[in-house]
This record gives structure tokens, sequence and C-alpha cells, in this order.
């Protein structure tokens, strides 16, 4: 580049002028009190997957540095990859300032390691990541999770490492024996998916780790659900149903709720709260079941037949009270057996009865005999079957043969004093 001005007419001649007009490019030859040297300015930003630049301020030499003059131009860093650079490779350039008239610069020129005025950064750009996997998986099986990074740039080679890719999933194992592999922009690994019947969905999260060049680790990894199908589990349906089938119908007052429960059953569902649901209902059905009432019909002729019955005509009555007091009302089907025992205690009590008997008559009589001086002593023979009676029996046989032989020894002794 090189300056014309009109001091520099007056003083060298015309071909002078046009020979130094021809040198375009910058003069460093040149005493620094008189031309600058090169030097940009550029801005920095994030990373883009390009080393491009925009020149905001070149400053060429060769130019007098009185003069009000610089220009704008393509900057080109030495990588694409985020960092600090302190030189850049120009070209395109533009004049500007009071002064370009007097310039001319060629526009595709290149001009390579300027020096930077200030350091130009480039900084992480943030990633743009999207995670492709199964909505649903089946516990303990194998399950790809790919994560992609959607701002690429079209420039592969500034992608993180496989290994810099954090891919986790909660309550999952990563296969054994397996890594994460990248092919262009995509991630992919491989986990095993828990068995624990508890864990209904397991989250997968994706990050950039910090060791990666080009993108920065986000403050919140990019997640995403997946649901665990379990094989649905009937063991609660089928020990609610093994439940009813142990139970008689015919004792309890309606059993219908249950067999309409079991009835309900759906052997082919694949939905575990709903399966649970159907176990639940058996199980409400049962706990509403209410068992029929006792059969206290022997009982109640029992007692009747007790109290028609009049007490005083019995020796002992006490042992048909007893068994009256004995009964328990109240109770259900399940205690059939104990309500039919009450009704025989009742029954057996009153075929024990004995009638009460009278020993008046067989006292008097006794009395009469042992008094008079007859032979007329026929009492009323007593009862055999009385202990008492027999023993008074005794004693009125005795009196009356010492009477006889009393009586046959005073009439021999009357005949003798007769003669």
């Amino acid at each position: 580049m090189h300056r014309i001005k009109k001091q520099l007419l007056s003083r060298i001649s015309f071909i002078a002028a046009v020979i130094l007009a021809a040198n375009l490019l910058p003069v460093s030859a040149m005493a620094v009190e008189e031309y600058g040297y090169n030097e940009a300015t550029a801005s920095g930003r994030p990373y883009n997957g390009t080393n491009y630049v925009a020149i905001t301020d070149m400053i060429f030499s060769g130019v007098f540095v009185t003069d009000d003059v610089s220009a704008d131009g393509d900057g080109y860093l030495s990588s694409p990859n985020a960092g600090t650079y302190t030189t850049v490779n120009g070209t395109h350039f533009v004049l500007k300032g009071a002064d370009r008239d007097w310039y001319q610069v060629d526009y595709d020129a290149v001009y390579t390691d300027i020096p930077l005025k200030e350091p130009v950064v480039i900084t992480k750009a943030e990633p743009i990541l999207t995670i492709t996997a199964e909505r649903v998986v089946e516990e303990g099986a194998a399950f790809t999770v790919t994560v992609s990074i959607d701002n690429h740039f079209s420039y592969m080679d500034g992608l993180p490492e496989a290994s810099q890719m954090m891919i986790s999933v909660d309550h999952a194992v990563q296969k054994p024996g397996t890594t994460v592999e990248r092919v262009d922009n995509q991630y992919t690994a491989t986990f095993i998916a828990t068995d624990d019947q508890a864990v209904k969905q397991m989250t997968v999260s994706a990050n950039v780790s910090e060791q990666a060049i080009n993108y920065r680790q986000l403050a919140t990894p990019v997640q995403q659900t997946v649901q665990v199908q379990h094989p649905v589990a009937f063991s609660a349906v089928d020990a609610a149903i093994a439940k009813a089938e142990a139970l008689d119908p015919s004792l309890f007052q309606d059993f219908s709720a249950v067999e309409k429960a079991i009835k309900a059953v759906d052997r082919d569902s694949q939905d575990q709260e709903a399966t649970n649901a159907m176990a639940r209902a058996i199980e409400e059905a049962l706990a509403q079941l209410t068992y029929k009432a006792a059969d206290y019909s022997a009982v109640e002729a029992a007692v009747n037949r007790a109290k028609a019955l009049k007490a005083e005509e019995y020796q002992d009555f006490s042992a048909v009270e007893a068994a009256l007091q004995a009964v328990v009302y109240g109770l259900d089907i399940r205690s059939q057996e104990e309500v039919d025992r009450m009704a025989q205690a009742i029954e057996a009590a009153i075929a024990g009865l004995e009638k009460a008997t009278s020993t008046t008559t067989s006292t008097e009589t006794a009395t009469q005999t042992t008094t008079t001086t007859t032979s007329t002593t026929t009492a009323v023979s007593p009862k055999t079957s009385d202990p008492a009676n027999i023993g008074l029996y005794a004693l009125l046989l005795a009196v009356a043969g010492v009477g006889a032989v009393a009586m046959m020894a005073a009439r021999r002794q009357s005949r003798r004093h007769t003669r």
C-alpha cells in the first residue's frame, strides 16, 4: 500500500510518484516515524465450526502515521477450535477513514500472521443435544440410547470425542464390555434395564464433559424418560381367588359379589396396576362377606319343653335350669355344633329328672300297728324299692311274731288251770 499526497507531488517527479503508487504491498522498511506497521483488531465469538473472524480495523505498514486510514476485512484463525489467538490471517480488505482515497490495497491479497491488537477468544459453544431412546423397555432387557449434537456446524472434527460425551440412565447399568461409540455427530451407548418391580420408569441423562474442546458442559443435563415394563404378575389375584375357593359359599348370606369379582379377572392384562386392582376387588368382596346365623330350632324346642315342666314335681330340677342358663344366642353357622350341644344338654337334663315321692302313709300305718293289741296288723306293705320302708317292715314282722308267741303261751296256761 502507498499514499499519494500533494506535498510529494511538489517535491518529486511524476515518474517517482507513479512508481510509488504502483507498490501495493506494505513497505516495512520505511522509517517507523513516517509509516505505520501491520496490526489487526478482531472480535471474539462462540465456536461455530469455522476459523473465520471479522477484522474490524487493519493498520498497514506503509501508511503515514498522521493519516486516517485503516481497513476492514476477513480474518482466518489458525484453527476452528475454541481458544485464544494472538495472530490472524487477513484478506478482502476494504479501506476506510478520511485519507482512504490516497491509498490502494489489493482486495485478494492475503496477509499472514498479522499481530492482533488484543487476543481473540473463541468461546465454547453450548451444545444442542437430542436423546433418542425407546419409550418403553422391558425389565432386564438391553436397550440403546443415542445422543446427537445438533449444532455440529458440519464440522465433525470439532465435535467432542466419544469419551467426552456423558450418557447415563438411572436404574440401569451400562452393558458390560461396551463403551460410548461415536459416528459423526451421534453418540451411542447400550444399557441393561432394572428388574426391580418397584421401578416404573428410568431417566436418561446426557451432557458434554468439561474436557470437550469446543462445547461447554451444560448446567443441567438433557433428559428423557423411559418407561419400564414389568411382566404382569397375577400372584395377588391368584392368592385372592384361592382364599375364595377355600370357602363354602353355603355358609354365607350372599356370595355373589365374590363370584362377580373373580369373573371380572382379565388374564390378558398388560397393566400391573389394573391387575392389582382385580386382586383388591376380590379381597374387598371377601371382607364384606357375612356368615349365616346358626340354626337354634333344636334349642328353642328343648327350651320350650323345659319351660312346660313344673320344678316342684321333681326331686331335683337344677340340672335343667343350668342347661337353660348355658344357652348362648347370636352365634353364626360356624358354631352350629356348639348350638346343637346346647339343645342336647337341655334334653339330657330333662331325661334325668325324677318325680318327687311322699312317705306319710307308711309312717302312720307303722305307728297304728305298734299300739294295737289285736292281731289285725295288716299294714300296707311298703315299697320294696324304699330302703327305709324295708327296715320298718322287718320290725313289724318281729313284733307280730313275739305277740303270737305270747298269745299261744297264755292259752296253754289257761287250759292247765281249767283242768
